[in-house]
């Protein structure tokens, strides 16, 4: 499948990118921004280390449009972007990649509130796409997340909500397994203090697969949130899930823990979670993943920034553990907010993913990469 943008839709997005905005103001927004960068990627083939590894120098050109749109009682945002990639060794690899979202949330009454999403993306590196980090064979990969959802406020402290989530996900390759996720989920929270709030979730989820291989499960947690101080917030919760019908174990513990610190430049994050995710599309299984995760975020003077993030992760599918992977991943990233309608920015990652208990064999990735992006005026009518 092949997937283009027109040049007539190029022309358009230079338009809005040049033109000054009106003069008047109201409640629609419209701003547009590109993004040129420059990267190494060390294994663009995502091959094992026991195999021949191309590496390669990419240019890519990322055109984006925001849109949003904001009254009283309801707010509309709307954005769609691609990256068209130029691999400077491999061009047989060159390939464009869609994102569009749009997220609607309606106060239908003082106390009840209405929240739809849709998400779309077209890409070739699972890693942007999947929730698990799992790193898949290079092939294309179309994926659509889509919610509605209901809550409402009951009396002074409390809160109900109902939520439904289709997230359907499609490979080229024929050796991946396309899947199809259905939950429904009711959740209560209630504010037991000013600063604290506890909630109880259940869910229902059906994963479907091409394999004719469903699978049904049923969630339980409970959880709190709470600020310790004005500037340290906890969350932790714990559950189970059950799957009926797998020939090994039945249930499965869910578990998350967090904290986050706030301080005057900058956010430092730790968190785990361990949950029955998505499909990773190895395998006609479901997937459960245990993630240590922490971020480390810097704000300097003058428009500088600095991130450090990372993840040690544990993806095994059951019943029959087909897919049993570990990985972790390091991030740096700096940025520097130059003039109004420019941002710079550079960074570096590493990759690793192994199988089982051992490093052998592993998949290892590292990129490095500088860009610039220019954002233009924003047009309000």
């Amino acid at each position: 499948m092949r997937h283009r943008i027109s040049s007539p839709a190029l022309a358009a997005l230079l338009v809005l990118f040049t033109a000054a905005p009106p003069a008047f103001a109201k409640d629609t927004a419209v701003r547009p921004s590109i993004t040129i960068e420059e990267r190494f990627d060390s294994n663009v083939r995502f091959r094992g280390d026991d195999e021949d590894k191309d590496d390669d120098f990419i240019t890519s050109a990322a055109p984006r449009i925001d849109i949003s749109k904001k009254r009283a009682r309801y707010a509309l945002d709307v954005s769609y972007g691609l990256e068209a990639s130029y691999y400077a060794v491999n061009p047989d690899l060159n390939y464009v990649s869609h994102e569009a979202a749009a997220a609607f949330t309606l106060d239908m009454t003082e106390r009840m509130r209405l929240d739809l999403s849709d998400r779309y993306d077209y890409t070739q590196d699972s890693l942007q796409t999947a929730e698990t980090g799992i790193l898949v064979a290079r092939t294309g990969i179309t994926a659509n997340t889509a919610s509605v959802g209901v809550a409402r406020a009951i009396g002074e402290r409390s809160e109900a909500a109902l939520t439904l989530r289709n997230r359907v996900a499609r490979y080229d390759s024929p050796d991946l397994v396309d899947s199809r996720t259905d939950s429904a989920e009711a959740a209560y929270a209630y504010k037991y203090e000013q600063n604290g709030t506890a909630r109880f979730t259940y869910r229902y989820t059906v994963y479907k697969f091409d394999t004719d291989n469903d699978v049904e499960s049923h969630g339980v947690s409970l959880g709190i949130i709470e600020d310790i101080a004005p500037t340290l917030t906890a969350d932790i919760s714990a559950g189970v899930a059950y799957t009926p019908g797998l020939n090994g174990d039945d249930y499965f513990l869910t578990a998350a823990a967090g904290l986050e610190k706030v301080y005057r430049d900058s956010v430092v994050s730790v968190a785990y979670t361990r949950e029955v995710t998505d499909p990773t599309g190895l395998a006609d299984e479901i997937n459960i993943s245990d993630r240590v995760s922490f971020g480390i975020e810097q704000t300097f003077s003058r428009g500088l920034t600095a991130s450090l993030t990372g993840g040690l992760a544990k993806n095994r599918t059951e019943p029959n553990g087909t897919v049993d992977l570990n990985s972790y991943n390091i991030d740096l990233a700096g940025g520097w907010q130059a003039k109004k309608w420019m941002l710079l920015g550079a960074g570096l990652s590493y990759y690793n993913q192994w199988d089982g208990d051992t490093f052998d064999d592993g998949t290892t990735r590292k990129i490095i990469y500088v860009n610039v992006t220019f954002t233009g005026n924003e047009w309000r009518f």
